[in-house]
């Protein structure tokens, strides 16, 4: 299996960044990497807009983040079912009403388990390829208006060494498009912005891994915490537009 290289952070990344007077958008905010990223970007400081369809838990998160730095907001929004106006609401929304877009952070995902192509229905198929690739692409388009030069689009990915193999059907396969739609999206967007970049990172302790792997102890995976020191690296403007960095040693001590 051929696969594109994969750029490598910084040898330390501080957990110093300052992101104040930045807004920051997280899509997934209430999953693993969307909650944590939330919660490091809000203690730099920034305006986080806070993005899920389970709006009870996007309630209890905007409590927690209240606590810690600026008021957050929150945006309800089901990424399986939306249509591309409701993403090029959301944009208008964020420029009108918060002046516009520095961070785009896209945590969400999808996984309804392993199995073989032959046995994956047709709708979970097309469920999860919208929300790994399609959701991702009106996203940017959506947001473009409220994004300027300098911000950043950050967005998690999965180890392609791992899961582009046999079972893990829609989810392997649209998370190699959705690395495709990074390299493509931020090679367009070149040195004249917003940069777009992915973070790969190692098998995080959350319900995805629960439902691949529902026998092993959640202690033996990764705290999605390991990984928003890379995040903010990236919102406050390291790495290149285009690129996907390896985040996969993170993970270890």
């Amino acid at each position: 299996m051929t696969t594109l290289a994969m750029q490598s952070l910084p040898a330390e990344l501080s957990a110093a960044v300052d992101l104040t007077d930045k807004v920051v958008l997280v899509v997934g905010a209430c999953g693993s990497h969307g909650r944590a990223a939330a919660l490091a970007a809000a203690k730099a400081g920034a305006v986080v807009v806070l993005a899920g369809r389970r709006v009870p838990a996007l309630e209890r998160l905007y409590d927690e983040i209240k606590a810690l730095g600026p008021e957050p907001a929150i945006y309800p929004i089901n990424l399986e079912g939306a249509h591309p106006d409701d993403f090029q609401v959301l944009g208008e929304s964020l420029k009108n009403n918060l002046g516009g877009l520095d961070g785009l952070v896209f945590a969400a995902g999808r996984l309804h388990g392993l199995s073989a192509l032959d046995h994956i229905e047709a709708e979970e198929w097309l469920r999860t390829w919208h929300v790994h690739v399609n959701a991702p692409f009106l996203l940017l388009r959506g947001c473009r208006q409220a994004m300027g030069p300098d911000s950043t689009a950050v967005f998690y990915l999965d180890d392609p060494e791992r899961v582009q193999r046999a079972l893990w059907g829609a989810y392997g396969v649209s998370q190699a498009a959705a690395q495709a739609l990074v390299r493509v999206a931020g090679d367009e967007a070149g040195a004249h912005g917003p940069r777009i970049t992915g973070l790969v990172c190692a098998p995080t302790a959350g319900p995805l891994m629960q439902k691949v792997y529902p026998a092993r102890p959640m202690s033996e995976f990764a705290r999605p915490e390991r990984f928003t020191p890379a995040c903010l690296w990236l919102l406050a403007g390291g790495g290149d537009s285009g690129a996907i960095y390896d985040g996969r040693g993170l993970a270890k001590d």
